[in-house]
């Protein structure tokens, strides 16, 4: 688990900024606030008025030396800072201290421990899954897009911070979290087994189609990390040298990452003075970054997006699809159109904050919304099909959702039968003959073995390249 990548964070333009936080000014300012009130110095840039100042100053001297509870300095502290980011209302401004600063930059670097999904805190007060790695742990058991964590290990998670959340998904290798899931438009609670693991991440991935007599090369970029370009280069020229006729980029379930990273991959592609994105700050000054590359190639590219396509990889869509001109096929991506910061304080913790909106290269603001598609394809239903969730054994008789939910898997593998969560006779002789077939017990009930079976069954189903409909519509755009 990792907590939403921000990709701003080239070196030219990243601010590593030192500056005295509350914690430091309140440590100078201590010996002299007590009987000395007219003292109090507040430098100008910080803002804040002398009252302000006391005021605070009198709290956290009260909260320290009279409440009944033992307090300590830096948990006030910390909770001043998270208090104001509440004010802000912003999923991505967020405050780090130093372990949890560390862990961040290891999973932007594209190594770590964990299930594999980026996850911001949503205005509801739960965590909420943006995007789930392909092939991760995470995706494997079933999680998607906007899936809310309320609970982990059957501990209730609303009141807890988003590090606080991540820390207790975190965990070593092999070993099983227990995530509770509310999915959108879904009334029971579903509950995944997640099997940890190391999430190294290759971040990109190439393959060569022939299609009608065409070589079509296919390019997976799996998040803008630092060694995305170096890779992008060496697997681009690998295709190239196939003398492709055409070029899938699949940005599908691509978190984001580093925003030069973006900049110079799409700089390969669109001509140079063309726009990739543009900028507006606070003032409202916008300010486009144009592509410093003669990138237009003398073949057809085709983009695929989905919902879980967020960030830095909706910068990449909307630049090939508006300054390019080039087709996205796919679903809505996320719709994250803002640009957050480190800024680095005294203490070695860390305010990750948002500073800029990002809009496309024709002015767009794709917030909450996310990139269109020109071309929209939807993959089959049973992409979107939440696991079983075993909790107990069903058989005859029952009603509920968790049956609802293994009868679309047997539909989906091609054993029909109802839909609508009553186990009746029929539901059972269909689950004994697909038990049979797969040489397990023939009970006609829904035993652990049997929903592990089926949920298998499924992913492989997913998996396989002749069900990706939206692959599908590329190869037969670039094969005419």
């Amino acid at each position: 688990m990792k907590l939403k990548n921000i990709f701003n964070f080239d070196r030219e333009y990243l601010r590593i900024l030192k500056f005295v936080a509350i914690s430091a000014f309140i440590s100078v300012s201590i010996g002299f606030y007590f009987g000395a009130k007219d003292k109090v110095y507040i430098p100008e840039k910080y803002g804040m008025t002398r009252e302000e100042y006391i005021k605070f100053m009198e709290v956290y001297d009260s909260l320290l030396s009279i409440h009944i509870k033992e307090l300590d300095s830096d948990s006030l502290i910390v909770g001043a800072i998270n208090g104001m980011l509440s004010i802000v209302d912003d999923p991505y401004t967020i405050y780090m201290n130093f372990e949890e600063l560390k862990d961040f930059d290891e999973s932007v670097e594209g190594k770590y421990e964990g299930i594999g999904a980026v996850v911001f805190m949503g205005s509801d007060g739960y965590p909420t899954i943006e995007s789930a790695f392909k092939d991760s742990p995470a995706e494997k058991a079933g999680l998607m897009p906007l899936d809310k964590i309320v609970s982990v290990d059957n501990k209730d998670v609303k009141d807890m911070t988003l590090q606080e959340v991540v820390n207790l998904i975190k965990g070593p290798k092999g070993t099983i979290v227990k995530l509770g899931i509310k999915r959108k438009d879904m009334q029971e609670l579903l509950y995944f087994n997640v099997k940890r693991d190391v999430i190294k991440i290759v971040s990109v991935e190439s393959k060569l189609y022939k299609e009608n007599n065409k070589k079509i090369g296919y390019i997976d970029i799996l998040e803008f990390s630092g060694n995305t370009i170096e890779e992008m280069y060496t697997e681009l020229n690998k295709l190239e040298r196939e003398k492709i006729d055409g070029l899938i980029i699949d940005v599908r379930k691509n978190p984001g990452g580093y925003l030069h990273v973006v900049e110079e991959i799409a700089s390969i592609f669109i001509d140079t003075d063309k726009n990739i994105y543009q900028l507006e700050y606070k003032n409202g000054t916008i300010k486009p970054q144009k592509s410093l590359i003669k990138g237009k190639k003398n073949y057809e590219i085709v983009v695929l997006i989905d919902e879980g396509s967020a960030s830095g990889s909706e910068i990449l869509a909307a630049a090939l699809k508006e300054s390019g001109g080039y087709e996205v096929i796919g679903t809505n991506s996320f719709g994250k159109g803002t640009v957050q910061t480190l800024i680095y304080l005294i203490d070695k913790s860390a305010l990750k904050i948002t500073h800029q909106k990002w809009l496309t290269p024709n002015g767009n603001w794709i917030h909450n919304k996310g990139v269109e598609p020109t071309i929209y394809v939807k993959q089959p239903d049973y992409f979107y099909y939440a696991p079983i969730g075993f909790k107990e054994e069903l058989k005859y008789n029952d009603n509920n959702e968790t049956v609802k939910r293994m009868q679309l898997i047997l539909n989906a593998l091609g054993y029909n039968t109802r839909v609508d969560g009553y186990f009746d006779k029929n539901t059972e002789n269909v689950l004994k003959s697909f038990q049979k077939h797969q040489q397990l017990e023939t009970t006609g009930t829904l035993n652990e073995i049997t929903a592990i079976k089926l949920e298998s069954l499924l992913l492989e189903k997913i998996n396989d390249e002749k069900n990706d409909l939206q692959l599908k519509k590329t190869l037969e755009i670039l094969s005419k």
